[in-house]
């Protein structure tokens, strides 16, 4: 089943969107704190928080501390997260291999299974969300098949589409999961093209181009980013 939803402006609040984080816990805070986050503004997360970076459980403590707090953090799921969901369904032996895989061992309690607040957290995760002005998902959607917001695996996965007008109006896609060099996102940001990735690959700390947590405010088009202090 598809999990969207629609998102109201927030009242005398700013929209950030943040994607691809990838257990960057320390980069992730600072660049939280970098724009000043407030109650009132919402902070949209699109998409793999986990996996391949060094702190996976902290990334998503701090979620949960800002939520509880009251700050009003949206939550996509990324194809890391349905990978250590799907992993928690599987034998410990094969749950245990899959974490290492991705540096995610402290997603696990003492059993080896995952943390109840770590899987409630992810299994709300939004599929997609639909703004006034834009429509957020991880990967992307499928215009090829006429259905582009019933294609699931394809919202997680996919890595090239093209945005078409037919099905989104007026509104832009923001998307992550596709590591992008950050001058092609300064371009496309600046050019307001109908598709804009915000990916700059974190993890990739280094890649001159890359190794940045990008952080766009969907009010004015401004960049946030601060470089990968994780590694």
């Amino acid at each position: 089943m598809v999990n969207f939803l629609e998102v109201e402006r927030p009242v005398n609040g700013r929209r950030y969107a943040i994607s691809d984080i990838h257990g960057c816990a320390n980069t992730f805070k600072a660049l939280v704190d970098q724009i000043k986050l407030s109650i009132n503004d919402h902070l949209y997360i699109i998409g793999d928080l986990i996996n391949r970076g060094p702190k996976s459980f902290e990334v998503l403590d701090y979620v949960i501390e800002l939520k509880s707090k009251g700050y009003q953090v949206f939550i996509l799921m990324g194809n890391h997260e349905q990978i250590i969901l799907h992993a928690a369904n599987k034998s410990l032996a094969l749950r245990k291999r899959i974490v290492q895989t991705y540096h995610s061992e402290n997603l696990l309690d003492e059993a080896g299974n995952l943390k109840i607040t770590y899987k409630e957290l992810l299994e709300e995760a939004f599929h997609y969300l639909v703004l006034d002005d834009y429509y957020l998902v991880h990967a992307g959607f499928n215009f090829k098949e006429g259905v582009p917001f019933q294609d699931v695996q394809y919202m997680l996965n996919a890595r090239s589409f093209k945005a078409k007008k037919k099905y989104i109006g007026e509104r832009k896609i923001i998307i992550g999961h596709t590591p992008t060099d950050l001058s092609k996102i300064v371009q496309r940001i600046k050019s307001q093209k109908r598709k804009l990735c915000i990916d700059n690959g974190c993890v990739n700390f280094n890649s001159k181009e890359q190794g940045n947590l990008l952080c766009l405010d969907l009010d004015n088009y401004a960049i946030h980013l601060f470089r990968n202090i994780d590694q």
